[in-house]
């Protein structure tokens, strides 16, 4: 699709809120280039995606006061994409996915995943996404039609085997579920459904790639299969359900991927919980003969920090003959703030090991998780930095990915830094500030020779000096977070050593005005989640967050009862607080393995 130079133009420069003057002429080129005498900016594209990053670049430069500047880059990662999480929970809006994309193309990514499990308008089957949020037909054409404005592909993401729980809970499916999650291999009426799903999807977006799923599916033998089919080889039920799910892609046109784990852990004598891959258990010969050629394969891994690592198992797919994507994941599905350090650490090194193996597509994934997900936008960062490692050329050191991260979208990397803290495993009671969150104050009385609450006071003070025109409610929302959880460890630290010592006014300081003043933050941290769920989401889901939330203030509700109660004698003790206080116990490396009581 040719660009359309003047949309495309207003839609980057509305997005990294730049209102200044830029005079732009675009032409077809062989890579990238930008040559810029002040505002004045040609640029030469090879592809629409160079067109927006181009622009996004020429705003970055020009905002550093320079007279003169010339940029040369070349795209050397084909296909350069995020999986956005449309499934747990949270679905964006047809509003949010375009702001979205929009930042996608400025800095250079130029694939869409929108991972729907049962989240997609299936005509035949109007329980799929029943009351979830789906997208319709008629939206992912919408969607499909912006990203392709702006030289991103939108790929249907779905699954055709496990991870179906939300769908199978349905009668109506009973007769092609295996179990509660996934769908029985060699029942004609699966592949019915399957075909369904897959016709949806091709008839709804332009891409003739697609996303077929088919993960941590490790029992496609056991449940109702067993019965019906007696023992059976597992990876043989599950390489006969691949080939037949790709024949109805390709009866479709379509070139399906898949995520590979499934052929490493089957073929792994002794599997391991957590363990999706390995380099040195060869995939049978006898499989490997079945799996088509051309079938895409998705490596993906989210906690490896070893670049080694990451190039054994990338050359471990060679057997398997498919064009290799590497995956991995933006960390703002394991707490409410992003955590940038484990981040960059996951990221950089697989992109490191794809670019060296040749890998020509890497995906950045986005999950949510039961409400404790972070916003959407917290992702920008690894967008910033894909969008560095996508092109021959730039610079991928960390100060130039947040120069285009601040350039771009207005965000800091060093406000979002101080969010790390948060995730923390080594500080104090709880494995990171999430658990902080709903924790009991008069139960879990453990003492510690680290106390980290001025380090996240500390923060939250800090957080408070930045500021965004766009996305200025990130930073309140992080330091009101952040100024929870330190006040929650310092009353986690005083309230029995002041109950043992006799000490009411130190008790009536943590009553009256921490515990007010947390119970306060809960409300407000409530109130803006549901403001900003309701701006960027569908209002499907919520009720996750209104769960976690509602738990935390209902027990400081209850803790402010149970301590006024005591401060004013109508109770002559506190049970929970007459325990002897045992040390807090640490594993390995000085990481507790405490949970909570």
């Amino acid at each position: 699709m040719k660009p359309d130079v003047l949309l495309l133009k207003n839609r980057i420069l509305s997005a990294c809120g730049y209102g200044g003057a830029l005079s732009l002429r675009a032409y077809p080129y062989e890579c990238l280039r930008v040559d810029g005498e002040g505002t004045e900016v040609a640029i030469g594209y090879a592809s629409t995606t160079d067109l927006a990053r181009g622009i996004a670049l020429s705003v970055m430069h020009i905002r550093r006061g320079e007279q003169s500047f010339h940029i040369r880059e070349k795209r050397r990662i084909e296909k350069n994409g995020v999986m956005l999480d449309c499934s747990y929970e949270g679905m964006p809006t047809v509003k949010t996915l375009k702001l979205y994309i929009d930042y996608m193309a400025a800095m250079g990514l130029n694939r869409l995943m929108l991972y729907t499990e049962d989240t997609y308008e299936v005509k035949e089957h109007p329980e799929m996404g029943y009351q979830r949020g789906r997208y319709t037909q008629a939206e992912l054409r919408e969607i499909d039609t912006y990203a392709a404005e702006m030289g991103v592909e939108l790929v249907g993401c779905i699954q055709t085997l496990s991870h179906l729980s939300r769908l199978l809970q349905w009668d109506a499916f009973a007769d092609i579920a295996n179990d509660s999650a996934t769908l029985l291999c060699d029942e004609e009426r699966t592949y019915e459904f399957i075909e369904n799903c897959i016709r949806a999807i091709s008839e709804s977006i332009r891409s003739r790639t697609i996303h077929i799923g088919l993960d941590e599916a490790f029992d496609v033998a056991g449940g109702r299969y067993k019965k019906i089919h007696g023992a059976s080889d597992g990876l043989s039920v599950y390489t006969r359900h691949v080939r037949r799910v790709y024949a109805i892609c390709k009866k479709y046109g379509l070139s399906p991927m898949m995520w590979s784990d499934c052929f490493f852990r089957y073929s792994m004598k002794e599997p391991s919980y957590g363990i999706q891959y390995s380099a040195n258990e060869p995939i049978p010969e006898a499989i490997l003969a079945a799996v088509p050629r051309d079938l895409g394969m998705v490596y993906w891994e989210y906690e490896e920090q070893s670049e080694a690592v990451y190039d054994a198992i990338i050359k471990a797919h060679a057997p398997l003959g498919g064009a290799v994507t590497v995956a991995t994941a933006a960390w703002t599905w394991d707490g409410q703030l992003p955590y940038i350090d484990y981040t960059f650490k996951t990221q950089v090194p697989a992109l490191e090991a794809a670019l060296k193996n040749g890998i020509r597509s890497v995906l950045c994934t986005v999950w949510q998780c039961g409400g404790h997900a972070g916003d959407y936008f917290f992702t920008l960062p690894s967008l910033a930095l894909y969008g560095q490692y996508a092109y021959e050329g730039a610079d991928t050191r960390e100060a130039a990915v947040a120069e285009l991260l601040e350039s771009t979208a207005s965000l800091s990397l060093s406000a979002l830094r101080l969010c790390d803290i948060y995730h923390d495993p080594r500080r104090f009671v709880f494995h990171g500030g999430e658990k902080y969150l709903t924790a009991p104050l008069l139960v879990n009385t453990l003492c510690s020779t680290e106390n980290p609450a001025e380090a996240y006071l500390g923060a939250a003070e800090k957080m408070r000096s930045y500021k965004s025109e766009r996305f200025g409610m990130l930073y309140s929302f992080a330091a009101d977070l952040l100024e929870l959880t330190g006040l929650k460890c310092e009353l986690l630290n005083t309230l029995a050593p002041a109950y043992k010592a006799g000490d009411r006014q130190a008790l009536r300081i943590c009553t009256e005005e921490k515990l007010t003043r947390v119970l306060a933050l809960l409300l407000s941290l409530r109130e803006q989640r549901q403001k900003r769920w309701l701006e960027v989401q569908k209002p499907y889901g919520f009720f996750a967050i209104n769960q976690n939330y509602g738990r935390a203030i209902a027990e400081m509700e209850y803790t402010l009862y149970r301590l006024r109660s005591y401060l004013s004698g109508e109770v002559d003790f506190l049970e929970e607080l007459e325990a002897e206080i045992l040390p807090l116990q640490y594993a390995d490396d000085k990481k507790s393995n405490y949970d909570h009581i």
